[in-house]
């Protein structure tokens, strides 16, 4: 229940309302890379991220993908909020990042709770304007700017998602997750570590930030 408190304390969610969801609700435990929600799948519970973190995906028809954003301890996935209410996808899909636990709520328990505590209102509120921006930061990047410039941008983004420098992560998931190529990727990744912006590793990226004039711009 240690969780739990630190959600409280860290959003607008009052303890007996997060008390309540946890008891009408249900806890999943997720290992790294497990789907929390399958493309095509349907979502049937409004889900709330208990610890851990899990990137959200859009698939198009053909099975591409494209990384939306990502959900941390305490964040709740607000298109689940609405979409649980019509059994309905959308056409994204969920996994886990990290270990990660979630809680899944019923949306007429989850509607319940809101009216019961007015608070819980402003932490789905908060929850839809955040994803909101996050997608509109995310267009912008994908109509205004360059390949090379999206992905000095997801670097940084994965940089301050994970709080570290060393991302453990391949170039072919940054392809998936920028709909390139990992053909395209490691050329221009291998362009940032000549310009002494990032070391590669084995499957992992070492930010450097010892020259700022070099670092991700």
């Amino acid at each position: 229940m240690s969780n739990i408190k630190q959600i409280v304390e860290s959003t607008q969610i009052p303890f007996e309302a997060m008390q309540e969801m946890v008891e009408k609700g249900s806890t999943r435990n997720f290992k790294t890379g497990d789907f929390v929600l399958r493309a095509g799948q349907s979502f049937k519970t409004a889900v709330i991220i208990l610890s851990g973190r899990v990137n959200v995906s859009r698939y198009d028809d053909d099975g591409n993908e494209f990384l939306l954003y990502y959900l941390e301890t305490g964040q709740a996935c607000a298109l689940s909020i609405v979409c649980s209410n019509y059994y309905e996808s959308r056409g994204v899909q969920m996994v886990a990042e990290t270990e990660t636990s979630v809680l899944q709520i019923a949306h007429t328990d989850l509607q319940g709770i809101m009216q019961k505590y007015p608070a819980m209102m402003n932490f789905v509120f908060t929850s839809y304007r955040e994803r909101f921006e996050e997608i509109l930061t995310l267009l912008n990047q994908v109509v205004f700017k360059s390949l090379d410039e999206r992905l000095a941008f997801y670097l940084k983004r994965e940089k301050t998602s994970r709080n570290t420098n060393k991302l453990e992560i391949t170039h072919e998931q940054i392809a998936t997750h920028l709909n390139s190529s990992r053909v395209v990727i490691s050329r221009l990744l291998k362009t940032l570590e000549h310009q002494g912006a990032i070391k590669l590793h084995r499957n992992m990226i070492e930010i450097l930030e010892k020259n700022k004039e070099k670092s991700l711009k």
